[in-house]
């Protein structure tokens, strides 16, 4: 789950990041993204912008399969295409 971070990344170090959950996580493993989109005016990104990027950033490897959207939030689900990596132990 990445909520309430996306926003805090500079562009280039937001693109780290992304390469980095596409690298780590397993066929059938879902990332969760929920960002605030009010005003940020401290932040290098808004909610939005950040998570369109990252977005943009993972297309091919990640899939959106959910969204929702209110008001104030959003929150977007991306699952790793493939069968479900059994679990530890």
């Amino acid at each position: 789950m990445l909520s309430e971070v996306l926003y805090y990344f500079g562009r280039a170090d937001l693109g780290k990041l992304a390469d980095w959950v596409c690298e780590a996580l397993r066929p059938g493993g879902v990332v969760l993204l929920v960002h605030w989109l009010g005003e940020t005016p401290d932040y290098p990104l808004t909610g939005d912008t950040a998570v369109e990027a990252f977005l943009k950033d993972t297309a091919g490897e990640l899939t959106t399969d959910r969204r929702w959207r209110r008001e104030f939030y959003r929150v977007d689900r991306l699952a790793r295409s493939g069968a479900a990596a059994a679990p530890p132990g």
